[in-house]
C-alpha cells in the first residue's frame, strides 16, 4: 500500500461496492473442510472468507490497512492482524490454505510476499491467488488510474506471479478467467521409488 491508505479510506463502502467475489466458488477451489486454518493474505474487510467459519474453519484475515481491518472485525468469526504481506507475523507451516484475492499488485515487496506465503503454508497445504490480468485492456486503464491516484501498483502478468512461487516441490496451475488469472500453488506428491 501507498503512505497514503487509500483502502482505509473506502473501507466503509468497500463490501457494498465489491461485494463478495461471486463469479469464483472459493469453497471449492480452496477445498475448504471443517478443521482448516485458512490465511487471506491482504484480505481487507474478509469478503472471501466471511462464510468459512461457519464451515468449521479458522479464518484469519492479514492486512496493513486498519480501516479495512475495522470492517473484517464485524464479520463472525474472523480473527483480524493488522500486518504487512511481506512480514507474516506466524510461524512456519501453520496454515491449510492461504489465499490473495485482487491484492499482489498492491504489494511493496512481490518476492517476499510470496516467501512469507510458502512459509506460512503447510507441507500439504493450498495456496491460491486471484489477480487481475493485465493482458486485458480494461485492466490496463484500472493500472493508470491506480498510478494517477498515486497508489503502489505494479502488476504482473501470469508467468512472472508464477516465477514468485517456483520452489522444490510446488505445482503450479494457471486458469484465465475473464478478467483475472487464478494461479494455484499445491505441493507435489513425490513418487515411490519403484526399486
Amino acid at each position: 500500500m501507498s503512505v497514503l491508505d487509500h483502502f482505509g479510506i473506502i473501507a466503509p463502502f468497500y463490501d457494498m461496492v465489491f461485494g463478495r467475489n461471486s463469479k469464483i466458488d472459493w469453497v471449492a477451489v480452496l477445498a475448504v473442510a471443517p478443521g482448516l486454518r485458512i490465511l487471506d493474505v491482504a484480505g481487507g474487510t474478509g469478503r472471501v472468507v466471511a462464510d468459512f467459519p461457519t464451515r468449521g474453519c479458522q479464518a484469519v484475515v492479514v492486512d496493513e490497512s486498519f480501516g479495512m481491518l475495522q470492517q473484517s472485525k464485524k464479520k463472525r468469526g474472523i480473527q483480524s492482524v493488522c500486518a504487512r504481506a511481506e512480514h507474516l507475523p506466524f510461524p512456519a507451516s501453520i496454515f491449510d490454505r492461504v489465499i490473495m484475492v485482487d491484492a499482489m499488485h498492491h504489494l511493496a515487496d512481490q518476492v517476499q510476499s510470496a516467501a512469507e506465503m510458502i512459509r506460512v503454508l503447510r507441507s500439504e497445504g493450498i495456496l491460491v491467488l486471484q489477480e487481475p490480468d493485465i493482458r486485458k485492456l480494461a485492466i490496463k486503464f484500472v493500472a493508470l488510474f491506480e498510478k494517477i491516484l498515486m497508489m503502489r501498483t505494479h502488476f504482473l502478468n501470469a508467468e512472472q506471479i508464477t516465477k514468485l512461487f517456483d520452489v522444490p516441490d510446488r505445482q503450479i496451475e494457471i486458469n484465465r478467467q475473464d478478467w483475472a488469472i487464478l494461479i494455484s500453488v499445491r505441493r507435489k506428491l513425490r513418487k515411490a521409488n519403484s526399486q
